[in-house]
């Protein structure tokens, strides 16, 4: 498979113990091939290392136990040495340009190590990241969850910049354990803010397919 992925880790300390934050992830579908995991439909998994992420996470559609309807996503690792694994997806941004963004879901969680959560990105048409915001920033403080959750609601706001034309976005997950998602939405709240627009420093990566972006976010309440 024909991947590209690019990374920035930004050290966070929990406990005493330093990780690092996932920016980005493997570059497919909408950015080259598809995925060869089985996660929900038109969710795939990556992760700091794509390649190490798709051995040591596994994604499905739980039926279970899910917040609302049939079924919720599920992120899980599969490996006692996992590190670094996201369940996400890649939309157009046309909808969200100029706005101020809020993205909610509805998060369980089972023997989360270290912490799992929301994290959302925009790309321009070059590929640069012009905005990102995950569970480890400071502006995202109701964002994640650990250890042994119940069905707990979450949120992650960030203001994206009229360059944006991909978005990216999920739960991400540090470590071992289990995270289910749910009801996720993602929601323009008012005109864009440059004081909420946490950016990274330019980071240049493969150019989004605009052919293949789906102009929504889709299957946000794992029902497909």
């Amino acid at each position: 498979m024909n991947t590209r992925w690019f990374l920035r880790i930004t050290p966070k300390q929990i406990g005493s113990f330093t990780v690092g934050c996932m920016v980005a992830a493997i570059w497919s579908g909408a950015y080259g091939d598809a995925p060869t995991t089985t996660p929900p439909a038109h969710w795939f998994i990556s992760g700091q290392e794509p390649a190490r992420a798709i051995k040591e996470y596994s994604g499905a559609i739980d039926h279970t136990s899910p917040y609302e309807g049939s079924g919720s996503g599920l992120l899980k690792s599969t490996s006692d040495a996992a590190h670094h694994g996201t369940l996400m997806q890649v939309s157009s941004a046309a909808a969200y340009r100029g706005k101020s963004v809020k993205m909610r879901a509805f998060l369980r969680s089972d023997e989360v190590a270290q912490r799992a959560g929301l994290w959302i990105r925009a790309d321009d048409i070059n590929g640069t990241t012009v905005a990102f915001r995950n569970c480890f920033s400071s502006g995202a403080p109701q964002s994640f969850v650990n250890g042994n959750t119940a069905w707990k609601e979450v949120e992650i706001s960030i203001d994206i910049p009229d360059s944006a034309v991909a978005l990216s976005y999920g739960v991400q997950m540090i470590g071992t354990g289990a995270v289910w998602i749910d009801n996720v939405s993602i929601d323009a709240i008012g005109p864009y803010a440059q004081a909420n627009a946490e950016q990274t420093f330019p980071t240049v990566h493969r150019p989004p397919d605009l052919q293949k972006l789906s102009p929504t976010p889709e299957n946000l309440n794992f029902e497909e």
